[in-house]
């Protein structure tokens, strides 16, 4: 399901299509977590930027909602979570990114704000605790040309005690 710290390039993105990324041919993001912390852990997910920045200027913003062919938009969901047999809490999802979400059809994500936002905790100690996050993209007829739209995603994991 890709390689550590390899990104996520979404390819050529297209008018008629909301580009995904779907472990295989795309890289998604894998979270993985443990913690001995009474209260649990809090996966936070932040961005560099208010979208996906080009250097020629133009943006595809972040948003939160379900995401159009056609209707520019950027964000993350979380596609599954799971934890260990043994573990004594559950690793679940937080709005705004626990939305319909699949690797081909359903397109609801939440933004990547320049603020920290909680995607994935627990309420209690985590074992082998993991996350599948998918990025999602759609451009409009207006979103200018480039091949360099990035944003660099930041997620930190705070244990609770």
């Amino acid at each position: 399901p890709g390689v550590a710290g390899a990104g996520v390039s979404l390819g050529t993105l297209t008018t008629g299509v909301v580009s995904t990324s779907d472990g295989a041919g795309i890289n998604s993001i894998f979270l993985t977590a443990a913690s001995n912390a009474t209260n649990g852990i809090v996966v936070t997910v932040k961005g560099t930027n208010t979208g996906l920045q080009g250097t020629s200027g133009g943006t595809i913003p972040t948003s939160s909602g379900a995401l159009t062919a056609g209707s520019a938009g950027y964000g993350l969901c979380v596609f599954s979570t799971t934890q260990g047999g043994s573990s004594p809490a559950l690793f679940v999802k937080s709005a705004p990114y626990d939305g319909a979400c699949t690797k081909v059809n359903s397109h609801v994500v939440g933004s990547v704000t320049t603020t920290a936002q909680t995607m994935v905790s627990s309420s209690g100690a985590l074992l082998g605790g993991s996350a599948e996050v998918l990025v999602k993209a759609a451009i409009s007829a207006t979103t200018p040309a480039g091949n360099d739209y990035q944003d660099v995603v930041t997620f930190i994991a705070t244990g609770t005690f």
